[in-house]
């Protein structure tokens, strides 16, 4: 079991299921028992359509973001734009225009698998590149915020999952107290660990169990299997 921590954005406007962004359900999106973050990180970014955040992702290169790809499907890049270096929704930022979205080709939304996407822009001028490797209920306020999470056996988490669904090698789950984890728009953010003092990104926020903070496991794609796919794509 290790111990990671998830980074994500919020903005509370109505009632939809977590983690697809606009997917089916009856949670509140709302933060859960996160620790509101005011420097550092400015490798994460919001993901807004009409200037709405609906995700989040990460920024892994200058003009690369990497997110999941249940946040962009059935979208074009001209009707996204990208905020990074600001912990506010509301205000200050590095604004961007999508330029081309490349999904995974093997993305299937009924099985939620392979949930990874790469977003292109024209390029940041302030960036953190992440290193790809292998707590009460809080009223959304529009800032970032982390939480400290343990991770789960895929065993112990497909367990929990079935019969509705399946996680495999290509997924990573965690597993929070009844009262913490993610929800609603925090899709396509990091979970992170940190090595030799630096920020690395293990995981993809993806998908989550029966409803947000109610202690059920919550479901990332697993970067490291990726590799190749990101490698090619990103530079």
């Amino acid at each position: 079991m290790k111990i990671l921590y998830i980074f994500f954005v919020f903005e509370a406007v109505r009632e939809y299921g977590y983690a697809l962004s606009e997917g089916q359900g009856e949670i509140s999106p709302l933060v859960f028992g996160g620790f509101e973050v005011k420097s550092g990180h400015g490798f994460m970014v919001s993901l807004r359509k009409n200037g709405t955040h609906f995700c989040g992702g990460t920024i892994i290169a200058a003009w690369t973001i990497l997110t999941a790809a249940h946040c962009v499907d059935y979208k074009t890049p001209e009707s996204i734009s990208i905020v990074a270096g600001t912990y506010s929704l509301h205000s200050g930022g590095d604004y961007r225009n999508a330029t081309e979205i490349l999904i995974h080709p093997g993305w299937n939304r009924t099985a939620k698998m392979h949930d990874i996407a790469l977003i292109k822009v024209s390029a940041f001028s302030l960036f953190l590149e992440v290193l790809l490797v292998p707590m009460k209920r809080i009223p959304s306020n529009g800032s970032l915020y982390a939480l400290n999470t343990e991770t789960i056996s895929n065993s112990n988490c497909n367990t929990q999952a079935q019969p509705n669904n399946t996680i495999t090698e290509y997924q990573i789950c965690t597993q929070s107290p009844v009262g913490q984890g993610v929800c609603l728009f925090d899709s396509g953010g990091p979970l992170m660990g940190i090595l030799l003092d630096l920020p690395i990104q293990v995981g993809i926020i993806s998908w989550g169990l029966g409803g947000c903070a109610k202690g059920y496991p919550e479901v990332y794609t697993r970067i490291s299997a990726y590799y190749p796919w990101i490698f090619e794509n990103a530079w």
